[in-house]
């Protein structure tokens, strides 16, 4: 916050406050594990019938985010129909405030069709509905929605013998 308010120019910002933690803030430096090609088709092809019908909305979120070129979570949450109106996908990254232009594929385009009557209001899948009317529970949602998804991937991960460890973050760098 005291960063950003440095950079916005806003008067009386004192960081020197934080020297005293300052080594216990340093975090290591993060490196994204990118997921196998290989390892990706082999998600792809998987025998949906093993998931139950959530998981398999897991799964295609997931690969949602593999499709639209590595797009955040939280942005495939978010995404409204206004942003795919045309191709490419333009949406605003939610997390750095800053404009995302990727192609609209065909097996993006599948996964959009499947859930396109399930969706609430202006989202394209169907994230939340009309108990999420504060942005509280949105957030709420978003976050329970990321834990079943990264469960469902652990779930995949053994059943396409993969030995790292997959999240939904993963399609980003995949």
């Amino acid at each position: 916050v005291c960063n950003h308010a440095i950079k916005l120019g806003i008067q009386g910002v004192n960081i020197s406050v934080f020297e005293c933690v300052k080594a216990k803030m340093k975090t290591g430096k993060f490196e994204p594990k990118p997921i196998p090609y290989e390892v990706m088709q082999s998600i792809e092809k998987l025998d949906k019938s093993r998931f139950t019908k959530t998981e398999q909305f897991h799964v295609d979120l997931f690969l949602f985010s593999f499709y639209a070129g590595g797009m955040a979570n939280l942005d495939v949450e978010y995404l409204n129909w206004e942003s795919i109106k045309d191709n490419p996908i333009v949406y605003e990254r939610m997390k750095v405030t800053k404009e995302a232009n990727v192609p609209l594929i065909n097996k993006a385009k599948v996964i959009i069709e499947k859930y396109k009557s399930k969706s609430y209001a202006d989202y394209v899948l169907p994230v939340f509905t009309h108990k999420h009317v504060t942005e509280k529970q949105r957030r709420e949602k978003v976050e329970r929605l990321s834990r079943q998804v990264n469960k469902t991937l652990e779930k995949v991960r053994k059943i396409v013998k993969y030995q790292d460890k997959i999240t939904w973050y993963a399609a980003r760098g995949s």
